[in-house]
This record gives structure tokens, C-alpha cells and sequence, in this order.
């Protein structure tokens, strides 16, 4: 009587070792999706916890927005809405998108992954200071991701579109410079390729989304918006 066969064939092994490599080959970029996706979430969670945080603060400043600083690399002033917003979110990581890996972070010059539309300040080239000066504040991006080279608050729409009226007629171009790169994309303000191709924003009413840059960046010079979503002059 034979006895019975214990054990695998070197066959059966480089089968079995086939078989778990075809699966983990197809398995791993799912779970690396599935972990982006975990994470594009939590930034647009933290995003829309901002929002409320700034029409808390609107609320208690009449409709007025939280400033910016407009200084680079030296600190953050009390007057930046990284600041004045603690009150209502108490919060410091919640500054944080979880794939923001800038190495700013470790040189204390980076205070958030969040910068704010400058359209939005008194500094403008037509201030937008107010709640009440947006007529469509649902399709106006107030907050979005900022670019991980970046020590700054805000971003300047208003630099991106050299065929924008007020970018010639008040000479913008001598300080201003068009900061979209070769392929029309805003490298050096905006994290645009934050999350699966796309970046997340909060809107002036306080809700925020994912979108594609394509999705957002347009001009309708007949409208008088040369900005896309980023313009506050949309009517």
C-alpha cells in the first residue's frame, strides 16, 4: 500500500506563487485607489469644516472675509486666515491635506495646504472684501490646495490671464507676472494634480468639491469672467 503524498510539487508551488502574484498585481493599484480616494476625502473634509469656520467669522465681522499675508517665508502674522479662523475650528492639523509632503513643513514656513483666492482681499485690483459683493458664492472657489513650493496664504487668479482687461490696464504685468506654466496648468501657485488628477476646493458658500483643472478654468469675455471658478465676477 502506497502511502499517501504529503506536501506540494515544485509545479504546484510556482502555480500557486503565480496565481498570488496575478492577484496582488491586480489587487495592490485597487488598494492604492481606494487610499487616495480615503484621502482626497479627508482633505475635502477638511476643506468643508473651513468653510463653516469662515462663515462663522463672516457672520461675526459683517460678511467681511478673513485677510491674508502677504509676506513670504517670515512667519504668519495674527492678521492671516490661518490664524483669526482658530477660534471656530481649534484645529491646527486640520491645516493639513494628508498628501500634502512638502518638505516646507519641517522649515516652519508653511502654515497651511490651503490657500485663499486673493480676488477675496482689499488688496485686489477690484476688492472683493465682502460676502455680499459675490453674486454666486456656489461657484466661486474661495479655498483650494496650494502648490508645495508655496509660503504664502493665497493664491492671484488675477495674475493667471494675460488677456484679462485688468491685468494690462493697471500694469499688473510689472509685478504680476503670468504664473500659469507651458501647458496652461498653475504649477507654481496651485497643488492642481493633488488628488487622482485633479485638486479640491471650497466655494464661497462653504461647500467643497474635486474637480479637474480642466473643469474649472475657462473665460467668457462676454460675461466680463476670465478666470473661470476663481473669478468673483461672475454674475
Amino acid at each position: 500500500m502506497k502511502a499517501n503524498r504529503v506536501g506540494f510539487t515544485l509545479i504546484e508551488l510556482l502555480i500557486v506563487i503565480a496565481i498570488i502574484s496575478i492577484l496582488a498585481a491586480i489587487l495592490f493599484p485597487v488598494f492604492a485607489q481606494a487610499r487616495e480616494k480615503a484621502r482626497r476625502t479627508a482633505c475635502t473634509s477638511n476643506m468643508r469644516q473651513i468653510g463653516l469656520a469662515f462663515l462663522q467669522y463672516e457672520q461675526d465681522y459683517d460678511e467681511g472675509f478673513p485677510l491674508v499675508c502677504f509676506t513670504s517665508g517670515v512667519g504668519t502674522p495674527l492678521s492671516s486666515w490661518t490664524a483669526t479662523v482658530q477660534p471656530y475650528i481649534k484645529s491646527q492639523a486640520i491645516l493639513r491635506c494628508p498628501d500634502d509632503n512638502s518638505t516646507l513643513w519641517g522649515a516652519g514656513t508653511r502654515y497651511s495646504s490651503y490657500a485663499m483666492n486673493a480676488w477675496m482681499t482689499a488688496n485686489a485690483p477690484k476688492p472683493y472684501s465682502q460676502l455680499s459683493q459675490i453674486n454666486v458664492p456656489a461657484s466661486v472657489i474661495y479655498l483650494t490646495e496650494n502648490s508645495s513650493t508655496s509660503t504664502v496664504d493665497h493664491f492671484p487668479p488675477y495674475c493667471w490671464n494675460t488677456n484679462d482687461p485688468i491685468y494690462s490696464a493697471m500694469g499688473m504685468s510689472n509685478w504680476c507676472p503670468n504664473s500659469l506654466d507651458a501647458s496652461g496648468f498653475p504649477t507654481a501657485a496651485l497643488a492642481w494634480n493633488q488628488h487622482q488628477g485633479g485638486f479640491c476646493s471650497m466655494y464661497v458658500d462653504g461647500h467643497a468639491k474635486w474637480n479637474a483643472w480642466s473643469q474649472l478654468w475657462f473665460q467668457n469675455a462676454t460675461a466680463g469672467v476670465y478666470e473661470g471658478y476663481f473669478d468673483p465676477r461672475q454674475q
